[in-house]
């Protein structure tokens, strides 16, 4: 099974076994098993399995903060904080989509014309960022929003959008 980084542990959540938990993505709310990593950049090694006792989102004035849980972990202890989790990779659905599946598409307007390559997921603090790699070598970056991206799939490795001129930043 492919693993995939979900997230990371933060402090306490007060006195208790809670610990607050940053998620990297929608996360299913019967996760009961996940993986330590010290290092996001190498899953795997070093890792250790720990279990995970209960998981809930955090509700700030009654809206959830979607990145944002409360996770009690089987013998957790202070060692945890800072750490990286990650767990075996789940079927998405609701428009979102494994990064990993994502690098690499071809993306296309709906005419056909190709844009290039999706090389690299960008996370800024407003919205994510795609950067394509053109075929002529050069690179643009253009926001990844559903008003814009019309159709993803990542079986075909194919990206059907329509960037408004606007938008797209050129050379970086």
């Amino acid at each position: 099974m492919v693993r995939v980084l979900i997230g990371r542990i933060g402090r306490r959540h007060g006195l208790g076994d809670e610990f607050y938990m940053t998620a990297f993505m929608p996360l299913p709310e019967d996760l009961k098993c996940v993986f330590l990593e010290d290092n996001p950049d190498s899953l795997g090694e070093n890792s250790r399995q720990i279990r995970i006792d209960s998981l809930k989102q955090v509700h700030h004035g009654g809206h959830s903060a979607a990145d944002k849980w409360l996770v009690t972990f089987t013998g957790g202890d202070d060692s945890l904080t800072g750490k990286y989790i990650s767990c075996e990779k789940w079927d998405l659905d609701g428009g979102f989509f494994w990064r990993e599946d994502l690098v690499g598409c071809e993306v296309s307007e709906p005419s056909g014309r190709k844009l290039g390559r999706l090389s690299e997921i960008i996370d800024d603090a407003s919205q994510v960022w795609i950067r394509i790699e053109e075929e002529s070598g050069g690179m643009i970056s253009v926001p990844f929003l559903e008003r814009f991206v019309k159709k993803v799939d990542t079986r075909e490795k194919k990206i059907i959008a329509s960037f408004p001129e606007s938008v797209i930043v050129r050379g970086e």
